[in-house]
């Protein structure tokens, strides 16, 4: 017998102190782990020192063979000195295989949904302690199954769920479980009645199956005090916004709520991870639309799919910080800096940190995806208008320093022209996405502003963006000519002939004021004479709007030089 190969008292004592010992030297978030799923060392050790303990003192403790066994089969079941596979053998081949099974538990991230109780208790032990580092890491790998359980997406929860409803199901339930604007009673199906029949006989499962009530109540309560407390959420803007990325799309309103104050304590941070990802991204791809990694997470889990910005509406606390900065009782610094000259200085560091630049990226970045993707939303790109009438309040051009001749005069005027023309790359939008697409939806020829398409949404916004530009009296007449140049670009490059060239029509009426509610004589003899000091190439491929603007005069004008 091999002495290597055996297994005494001593040596198993021995290897249980070292298995004790490899636990103190783990990570503290390791030991936290193995602590809240005890029960699963335990399921193994348990088993596995009966059988060592069996198989170490087998001549006092070793069972008879039943006798309804052959005597072949019981001599080989029984362990004696002259079988060359001894108790003592066996007791090693015990612990080999435990000792296996404990490192791969060492290596398991994943808890089960039983030991969710135990995992408040430990998440509340850290958030006491303010121990913010491990807990993200020990929380990170189970938000998933967090999610999941708060909304009983757990195959043990849906199996109750299904099987507790004694009542058949009815239209009305049907009807409840469709979107808002399509609830109509839908037919009754042929397998209706046979669900609602077994249903009624096999109810009684609903009161023996596990309802999973008490981890759904502790899957809860660890989302609330994730989101919940201040603590925490100041650490995760500062160190880690990816996990805060991650919990703002955890169901509930609480969800919710810590999104707004997340997103606007990143806004609120021009050195956060917010501003980084924006200026790492290089801006939007409106042929492809833009795709992000593991070193852009905020922006990954906003717009990889575009629907997750829309329904938690993340883009509201970034818009809303960048209209609170343009009032001068909140930040008069900063609305005295856009008065400013654009310097080198701003255009290679400053304008990455500014928050009216990076608003109206993100804009970019989220309008394009989800236009891209098939989001059937508008995104609240109408936050543009709102951008340009708060701009315009504190434009100054007065400044002595100040060149009106330039193609930004100031750094006001660089974010009215950034997002005038994210405007018009959001209407060209028609061009590039494929058909189908239901932002490309070439039906109807109202200006309706409750639209909900991308370009059509763009256009009648872009109509009420340039009127207040060009009526504005603190806005040199040179940016003004700049500007509604843009926009007229913009319909150069719309089709001419085709099914698009609805929206190249639609744009030239909403050029020509038509979506306007008042004052629109008064714009129209403004936009014609900035329309007259434009590239005359451009307005020779432009007469559909030529011809419109000269309708729309209130007087007959003079040809054009």
């Amino acid at each position: 017998m091999d002495i290597a190969a055996t297994m005494t008292p001593d040596g198993f004592i021995t290897l249980l102190a070292l298995v004790l010992a490899t636990l103190g030297f783990l990570p503290r978030v390791r030991q936290l782990h193995l602590r809240v799923t005890m029960w699963r060392i335990l399921a193994v050790s348990l088993p596995a020192l009966v059988l060592v303990l069996y198989f170490e003192f087998y001549p006092v403790t070793q069972l008879r063979c039943p006798a309804a066994f052959s005597d072949g089969f019981c001599a080989a079941l029984i362990m004696s000195d002259k079988n060359p596979f001894a108790p003592r053998d066996a007791a090693f081949a015990v612990s080999a295989i435990w000792t296996i099974f404990i490192g791969i538990m060492f290596q398991i991230n994943a808890i089960a949904p039983g030991s969710l109780p135990v995992f408040k208790i430990t998440i509340d032990r850290l958030l006491r302690g303010r121990e913010y580092a491990t807990l993200v890491d020990l929380v990170d790998p189970q938000l998933d199954l967090i999610g999941r359980t708060e909304q009983r997406q757990l195959l043990r929860q849906r199996h109750y769920d299904w099987w507790a409803r004694l009542r058949a199901p009815n239209r009305g339930l049907l009807i409840a479980g469709l979107p808002f604007g399509e609830r109509t009673a839908p037919p009754l199906r042929w397998w209706h009645p046979v669900v609602a029949w077994t249903r009624e006989k096999a109810g009684w499962l609903g009161w023996i199956l596990p309802h999973g009530r008490n981890i759904e109540d502790a899957a809860n309560r660890i989302s609330k005090k994730l989101l919940t407390d201040p603590g925490l959420r100041r650490y995760l803007v500062q160190h880690r916004p990816a996990f805060g990325a991650r919990l703002m799309v955890l169901p509930g309103f609480v969800a919710s709520n810590f999104t707004k104050l997340f997103i606007t304590e990143l806004a609120a941070d021009s050195e956060s991870t917010l501003y980084l990802e924006i200026e790492q991204s290089g801006g939007a791809d409106h042929f492809n639309g833009r795709r992000f990694g593991e070193d852009s997470p905020l922006l990954a889990v906003l717009l990889n799919d575009a629907s997750v910005v829309d329904t938690i509406e993340a883009y509201t606390p970034i818009a809303e910080h960048f209209l609170a900065r343009l009032n001068p009782d909140n930040d008069i610094a900063y609305v005295r800096s856009l008065s400013l000259r654009p310097d080198r200085q701003w255009t290679d560091i400053g304008c990455h940190r500014d928050p009216g630049i990076a608003t109206i990226t993100f804009f970019d970045l989220m309008v394009t995806n989800a236009a891209r993707q098939d989001v059937q939303s508008h995104v609240w790109l109408m936050y543009a208008d709102h951008f340009v009438k708060a701009l315009l309040k504190v434009h100054d051009e007065s400044g002595s320093d100040v060149d009106r001749t330039a193609e930004w005069p100031t750094r006001s005027s660089e974010l009215l022209y950034r997002m005038v023309a994210a405007l018009t790359d959001w209407i060209e939008l028609v061009c590039r996405l494929p058909q189908g697409n239901y932002h490309r939806d070439t039906e109807g020829h109202t200006l309706d502003r409750s639209e909900n398409r991308i370009p059509r949404a763009a256009i009648i916004t872009l109509g009420d963006v340039i009127e207040q530009i060009l009526r504005a009296a603190n806005v040199g007449d040179e940016f003004k000519v700049y500007i509604f140049d843009v926009a007229v670009r913009c319909v150069r490059r719309l089709p001419k002939v085709g099914e698009d060239k609805v929206f190249r029509d639609l744009l030239v009426r909403v050029l020509t004021g038509e979506a306007l509610l008042s004052r629109r004589a008064e714009y129209v003899t403004a936009a014609w004479e900035f329309y007259c000091d434009i590239d005359h190439v451009v307005r020779l491929d432009t007469p559909d709007l030529d011809a419109a603007l000269q309708a729309a005069l209130p007087f007959s004008p003079p040809p054009p030089p």
